[in-house]
């Protein structure tokens, strides 16, 4: 039976490491690297940034502010950005090679082959095509399948556990649930390692590199 990892208050729950890391194929090989912090308590950034506006406010309306009150102020902003860091989590990267990438939309295929439905094409002849309902599904899947590639491991901040090699399940639920901001952050990290991948393979074609 396999522990949890809980990553936001119940709303984000991934099972515990599996028995492989599929970066063990790149061994030695030196693609870029990175890493990227993102906080999963959305409410709790909410709650800092109005009591921020609320203590601009007060400043403005008091020229010299009652230092009890700031002192209140600040020990209600500490408390919670306690919490907002508990909530993180730190994902570690590392750029892949395209052919690896070109393989996502295979894995999405097998994914949703099973939901797919048998039609009559124009000639009448039978073909398995995918729901329009369900298109949107296997786009989300498929860029989730592309982004575990890159996901080497990522750490909870509150309590150090690790988890390695996501599958492309466990990404797409955090997609799916993570606040925007955390996966706009991750999303970009992700592409700004793609575009250093890519030059990358590029130097190795010039030869500035040699190939193993």
């Amino acid at each position: 039976m396999s522990e949890e990892i809980e990553l936001n208050e119940g709303d984000l729950v991934v099972p515990a490491p599996a028995d492989f890391d599929m970066f063990a194929a790149l061994e030695g090989i030196e693609y870029p690297e990175d890493e990227v912090t993102v906080a999963l308590n959305e409410k709790a950034a909410h709650r800092l940034a109005n009591l921020m506006r609320e203590i601009r406010e007060y400043q403005l309306d008091h020229p010299d502010p009652d230092q009890d009150k700031m002192d209140e102020f600040r020990k209600r902003a500490e408390e919670i950005k306690e919490v907002i860091k508990k909530s993180r989590i730190t994902f570690y990267l590392k750029g892949v090679p395209d052919d690896l990438l070109t393989t996502a939309a295979e894995i999405a295929e097998k994914k949703f082959e099973d939901r797919k439905k048998t039609i009559a094409d124009a000639q009448g002849i039978p073909q398995s095509v995918l729901p329009q309902a369900e298109k949107l599904n296997y786009m989300r899947y498929m860029n989730a399948v592309v982004y575990s590639m890159h996901i080497q491991k990522f750490v909870r901040h509150s309590d150090g556990a690790v988890r390695t090699a996501p599958t492309a399940d466990e990404i797409a639920a955090f997609m799916d649930k993570a606040p925007d901001a955390a996966k706009g952050r991750l999303v970009s990290k992700i592409q700004e390692l793609r575009v250093k991948a890519s030059e990358y393979e590029g130097s190795l074609d010039e030869g500035f590199f040699q190939k193993s």
